[in-house]
């Protein structure tokens, strides 16, 4: 098996998109946050991507199929103002540093080849508490949130960091 193997159903043609990864993290914020868009922008599955580095492990639905975990590549083409937009969504992280570091420079380099010029990483932050109020730290970003973060202004041009205090 390939490190990193991504099965394309259809490529996309954009017009400047952006890229919006939420993968697994504290809290899940990302991910809910990311699998939040993809549903109110009816966005369309184009890419599914499979790795070595994701764990041995299968997911099973509510009807009894399994699949193997993966993440997912979508798309939203845009309207008005509203720029095209890919989103990245999945089931895991890599679960090593050399998976992390091979599954975002996969995914950087799809997304050069797509037009994407910049990207928002979301995540979440646990603080081990309830907040009231939202007290700005400086907070230490998930790997993959990291990597994409400071590894983007070497292939593309522009990013930018979300991250949410999560219990």
């Amino acid at each position: 098996m390939d490190n990193i193997k991504m099965i394309v159903t259809e490529m996309p043609v954009l017009e400047d998109p952006i890229l919006v990864e939420g993968l697994p993290g504290v809290g899940n914020v990302g991910k809910l946050a990311a699998e939040h868009l993809v549903e109110q922008l009816k966005a369309t599955k184009f890419a599914d991507i499979y790795s070595k580095y994701f764990p041995p492990q299968v997911l099973v639905d509510d009807g009894g199929l399994i699949r193997l975990v993966n993440n997912e590549l979508y798309y939203s083409k845009g309207e008005g103002k509203r720029p095209d937009i890919v989103i990245l969504v999945g089931d895991y992280q890599g679960l090593s540093p050399e998976g992390q570091y091979e599954l975002s420079d996969h995914v950087l380099n799809v997304m050069k080849g797509m037009g994407v010029k910049r990207v928002y990483t979301l995540g979440g932050y646990g603080v081990g508490k309830m907040l009231d109020k939202f007290i700005p730290h400086r907070l230490p970003l998930s790997f993959v949130v990291g990597f994409l973060f400071f590894e983007v202004p070497h292939l593309l041009q522009f990013n930018i960091c979300l991250n949410v205090a999560s219990l």
